[in-house]
This record gives C-alpha cells, sequence and structure tokens, in this order.
C-alpha cells in the first residue's frame, strides 16, 4: 500500500519560495535552479492499482501413454480389455503404475537422431512426473506421512506397489526410479546423466548391493541419500560386475533388474532405441464401416528388452572405449543433434533419420564397440496386470 503522502491525498503542499530554495543549493547551481523554478507548477500524485502479472501458461501435456479414451489393451496383437471410460484408463494404469512410469522414463530420455538427449540435471525427473500427472496418476507421498514407503529394490516391476492404509498413497518419484533400480536419474550431477557409463556402473552397483544393505535399511530417505549418495562405493561395484553379468546361452541378460538397467542407458546414451517398435494404435472399423484409429496399449511394449546378446562389446571393455561413451563423444563433436547410424529394431535396420551418416568416430574396425546398433526385442518376461 503507497505512504499516505500530501500528494497522494490529494492536498496541495506548502509551496516553498525561490529564496528558500535557491539558498538551499550549493552556489555554483544557485542561478540557474532559480531560474528553472520559476512558474512552477505542483504536480499531483495519482495512486494507480497495480496489474498483476501476466500468468504463464502451463505447459501442454506430452506422454507416450494415452490420456484419453478408448483404449485397447492388447497382448501379442490380441485386445484383451477395452477402456471405454475415463475412470476405467486411469484404474489401469494404477494397476500398472510402475510400468507406466517406466515407459515413460524411457520416453523421457530417448535419443534424438540416434544421439543422446540435452537435458540439464533435474530434467528427467520433473519431466516423468508431469508426465504422471497429466495420465492422471501423478505420484505423492502416503497421506499423513513426512516420507514415502520405500519398496524393496527387488520389487517386480509388475508387482503392486506399496499403499498407505487408505489405499491413496502413492511412490514419490525417487522411490518409484529406486524400485526399478534407476537410482541414477536422481543423482543431481551431469556426469551421471541418464546414458553414461557412471550412471550405468551406479545402478548396477546399486543393484548388486542391495541385498546386503537393504537387511539394515529397508528405507531409503531421499535427502539422506542426495547429501550422500556415495557415487565412488556403487560406481566401483557396478564397474568390477559389469563384465560377469550372467546371461543365457546366447549372451543375452538374465536378471530382469539388470536388463532395465542396461536397457535404459543403451537406450539414453543413443545405442539403441527401445520404442521403436512400440504399439501405440490399431486401426478398428467403425459401426458405419468407416475406418479409424484406436489408441492401444500393447502389454508387451512394458518389457524392453534392449540390450541385446551384444552388449557385452560395446560396454565390458576398456574405460572411455565403451560404446556409450564413444557414442556420446562423436555426437557432441558433430552437434547434439547430429544423426547417428542406423538402429537395428526387430531385426530390421531402420535409420533414426532419412539420409542419415555415421559418426566418423563409431566406424573405427576395432574390437571394442562394432556400427552403433541395437536388437530392440519385447520379451516376455514377466506378467501384468490386465
Amino acid at each position: 500500500m503507497p505512504a499516505l503522502t500530501p500528494y497522494s491525498m490529494g492536498i496541495a503542499p506548502l509551496a516553498p519560495s525561490l529564496d528558500t530554495v535557491a539558498a538551499s543549493l550549493p552556489s555554483p547551481c544557485h542561478t540557474e535552479l532559480s531560474e528553472d523554478f520559476t512558474g512552477a507548477r505542483i504536480q499531483y500524485a495519482r495512486c494507480e492499482p497495480r496489474q498483476a502479472p501476466a500468468t504463464t501458461a502451463a505447459a501442454p501435456c506430452r506422454t507416450f501413454l494415452p490420456m484419453q479414451v478408448p483404449v485397447e489393451v492388447q497382448v501379442f496383437g490380441g485386445t484383451v480389455k477395452q477402456l471405454h471410460s475415463e475412470p476405467d484408463r486411469v484404474e489401469f494404469l494404477e494397476q500398472n503404475r510402475a510400468e507406466a512410469f517406466w515407459i515413460e522414463l524411457l520416453d523421457a530420455v530417448r535419443p534424438v537422431g540416434g544421439c543422446p538427449k540435452a537435458q540439464r540435471t533435474g530434467d528427467v525427473p520433473s519431466e516423468v512426473e508431469a508426465r504422471m500427472s497429466c495420465l492422471g496418476i501423478g505420484n505423492r507421498a502416503p497421506e499423513g506421512s513426512d516420507s514415502p514407503v520405500s519398496p524393496s529394490p527387488d520389487v517386480p516391476v509388475n508387482g503392486p506397489q506399496p499403499h498407505d492404509a487408505g489405499g491413496k498413497g502413492r511412490l514419490s518419484g525417487f522411490h518409484m526410479a529406486q524400485s526399478l533400480a534407476l537410482p541414477s536419474t536422481h543423482l543431481p550431477h551431469d556426469t551421471y546423466a541418464p546414458g553414461t557409463m557412471a550412471a550405468l556402473e551406479y545402478d548396477l552397483g546399486w543393484r548388486a548391493l542391495s541385498p546386503s544393505w537393504q537387511a539394515v535399511m529397508p528405507h531409503v530417505d531421499e535427502a539422506s541419500w542426495l547429501a550422500n549418495p556415495n557415487p565412488e562405493l556403487f560406481c566401483a561395484v557396478g564397474r568390477a560386475v559389469l563384465p560377469h553379468l550372467s546371461t543365457d546361452a546366447q549372451g543375452g541378460l538374465l536378471d530382469d533388474a539388470t536388463v532395465r538397467i542396461v536397457s535404459f542407458h543403451m537406450h539414453a546414451g543413443g545405442l539403441a532405441d527401445c520404442l521403436s517398435d512400440a504399439t501405440r494404435s490399431v486401426e478398428r472399423t467403425d459401426a458405419e464401416g468407416q475406418p479409424k484409429t484406436v489408441a492401444a496399449i500393447e502389454l508387451m511394449d512394458f518389457v524392453r528388452d534392449c540390450a541385446g546378446p551384444k552388449w557385452r562389446e560395446w560396454l565390458a571393455t576398456l574405460p572411455g572405449e565403451d560404446g556409450l561413451t564413444r557414442r556420446r563423444e562423436a555426437c557432441e563433436a558433430m552437434g547434439s543433434t547430429a544423426p547417428a547410424a542406423p538402429l537395428v529394431a526387430g531385426g530390421e535396420v531402420t535409420p533414426s533419420d532419412a539420409g542419415v551418416a555415421t559418426p566418423r568416430a563409431l566406424t573405427d574396425t576395432d574390437d571394442s564397440v562394432e556400427r552403433a546398433e541395437s536388437d530392440a526385442i519385447s520379451m516376455p518376461r514377466e506378467r501384468f496386470s490386465r
């Protein structure tokens, strides 16, 4: 509120005489300013209400999963469930919250033109949180609790997520990422950006050590973890276990959490596109016989095994010679949006952009890293709520 002065109250103040004004000024300005005050008028101040600042329009929602109905839920191309109402859509995503979080996380870090997406520290958690809110299943802590319930790092992705007694509590973004064995997405340093070897090693170390510390510390407090995330320990362990991860006869990773970790960082690092063949819509015929497009969710798309059998050749090698580091360096040399080598999806080579050129740094003929390509395979490793 403005101060009440004679001007603001509409009262004419007593005008000083010119002699008084001139006497109070330094002598060099005496004559000049005296003449300036000749014939001066009193100007009354006007109090105008302050205009409220213009509100910034909310950012438009952008999600990978459908935000509106109708939606068809499919398994291997066959419809198993139809979601005709908004409550049905939200309920289905609530039942598959971890899977929805996983898919939106993949899309949030999806490579651009085969190169890692340029993002700042903190962009990924905030973007995924916004996406979950747009889907109607935004994360929040249980009511009446200072911190959310922390799931075990070994909680299966498809398992029911912890809720409070009233069923209203939800996992925070950090605890959801922790349940997927991807805590590096919340590390506040660009060194551990998604798709870097440092982030991959951190998550692998977290996964390897989780059985030992979970018994004595079942709940991870986010604030305490951020104060000391202990990257030296987790990265050292992850670096040590990387060459010795269990595989099948074809070289594919066996542990589901490890598959998720390796697939995620190869995807974010531009070595694969886990979402290249994900089902998002199906063609149908309406009652009048006209073709129409209906949004769809393929349950098997929730299991994105993009690591493929060649992950060891790309990742388990000398420091600095791994595929993630070399791809990032090549992309940075050509610009963050420079196109990269074609990606392999479902056994067919599909260029990430028309007429792309492969970065020179990734076409070397050494044995450590081959041409940047990946098998984006959907494997039915887990069962989901239908």
